[in-house]
């Protein structure tokens, strides 16, 4: 359930793609979070170990963001590392997000279609809302999307026999940076 999500990305970077330049860009700063809910109480895991790097040419950019699997934090030792049992995190240590994205027209959050390797499958995420906020030296993102661990093969951990519900929310809150930028 950890997952990250990580939605990333920020490829409102749009107005800084020049044609036949390439652009390099470095995660500085992150935090990926995530929300399952049960019927009786709901839990809530983040993590800062989050790593990214993208790069743009011609207004097409590729972005991937990195999240180690045992690095969320629910405030609970021993459901974090039930956690990382149930999402196979010694097998896949990682879960990443990657996204390919053409900047003109500058996309929307219903356009964005990450692809999310967890648990040692590639699946879908969706992408709810994305709030950008640009500075000279750097590129803000916070988004919100959701998955389901079905489409990762996980299965639903549950509590008194009752599963948490199979959508899990995640949320994002990124900081990009140009590579040799200020």
């Amino acid at each position: 359930m950890k997952l990250l999500s990580l939605s990333l990305f920020s490829l409102f970077i749009a107005p800084h793609v020049h044609a036949a330049s390439v652009q390099n860009y470095v995660l500085v700063s992150g935090e990926v979070s995530y929300l399952a809910e049960h019927s009786f109480h709901e839990t809530h895991g983040v993590s800062k170990s989050v790593k990214g790097k993208g790069t743009c040419k011609e207004h097409v950019c590729e972005f991937l963001v990195a999240v180690p699997v045992k690095s969320f934090d629910s405030q609970n030792g021993n459901r974090d590392a039930h956690m990382v049992e149930v999402t196979k995190g010694a097998e896949f240590p990682l879960v990443t997000v990657r996204l390919n994205v053409t900047t003109e027209p500058r996309p929307q959050a219903a356009d964005l279609k990450p692809t999310v390797t967890f648990a040692g499958i590639t699946g879908p995420m969706k992408i709810e809302t994305i709030e950008v906020k640009e500075s000279p030296e750097s590129i803000s993102v916070k988004t919100s999307g959701s998955f389901r661990l079905k489409d990762f093969s996980i299965p639903a951990p549950s509590l008194l026999g009752v599963a948490v519900k199979d959508v899990v929310r995640i949320d994002t809150d990124l900081v990009w940076k140009l590579e040799g930028g200020k």
